[in-house]
């Protein structure tokens, strides 16, 4: 009796431990919960973070509009008397731009990458040169060559001069042209909030900052060939945005 119920344990046992694991992985996925997007539906939230933290009221009119004197409070007025809230330029510049604007663009370029889409590749690059751009005009010296390395384990990058930061950003601009183009692939034109999915005028803000930073670093060295040929082959000419301020 004994043999009889410890085989038929066994045998249970057995059943169990063979038949558990079947459709395991498919059972316990979430379809609801995707771990991976396409790259172009990271591009509206991208823009919105870059247009709106500069346009809010902090940033712009605090600290803009009250530091040019275009506003004037009578309360909670620190920047009014040209004291800046470190903890409004933490936040809302340095944190935004370096995680929410430069790290998900650099995510965009990468995922774009296995997709093999050059178009949204040339997007992620636009982005993240503008975001360097907005960073390095505020403060000079910043992260660039270490940054956005986290995930290697880098999590004190070190800082970079304009000098490196500019050479960096005009190279990403002079990537992002070459890869824009007609059969480029395909932008998602309703993520796209600023140009509607029409490359052309990616390329054409691509350019148009890469005008504004040559003039950026004209005091330094000479870029006036730089300028002749943007100019010249009328690529820089700004595309108008659709449903944000303009960048530039």
């Amino acid at each position: 009796m004994r043999k009889i119920l410890l085989m038929t344990a066994v045998a249970i046992g057995l059943t169990f431990s063979t038949g558990c694991d079947q459709g395991f992985e498919e059972l316990n996925t979430n379809p609801n919960d995707p771990t991976t997007v396409p790259s172009g539906l990271l591009i509206a939230d991208v823009v919105f973070n870059a247009g709106n933290t500069l346009y809010s009221t902090f940033v712009g009119g605090d600290m803009g509009s009250c530091w040019a004197q275009h506003w004037g409070k009578v309360q909670y007025n620190d920047e009014e008397r040209y004291v800046p809230r470190e903890s409004v330029i933490e936040t809302l510049i340095w944190k935004v731009y370096y995680e929410d604007v430069i790290s998900d663009a650099r995510t965009m370029q990468l995922i774009a990458e296995t997709e093999e889409n050059k178009n949204v590749q040339g997007v992620g690059l636009v982005m993240q040169a503008y975001g360097y751009s907005v960073l390095t005009d505020m403060f000079g010296s910043i992260p660039f060559t270490d940054a956005i390395k986290a995930s290697e384990g880098n999590f004190t990058p070190a800082y970079d001069s304009q000098e490196v930061v500019y050479n960096g950003i005009l190279a990403m601009l002079d990537k992002a042209d070459e890869l824009l183009s007609a059969d480029g692939g395909t932008i998602n034109a309703s993520s796209d909030i600023l140009y509607g999915g029409d490359w052309s005028k990616w390329e054409k803000f691509a350019n148009s900052l890469k005008f504004r930073c040559l003039m950026r670093i004209s005091g330094k060295r000479d870029v006036s060939n730089d300028l002749k040929d943007l100019v010249a082959n009328r690529r820089c000419l700004r595309a108008a945005p659709t449903k944000l301020n303009s960048f530039i």
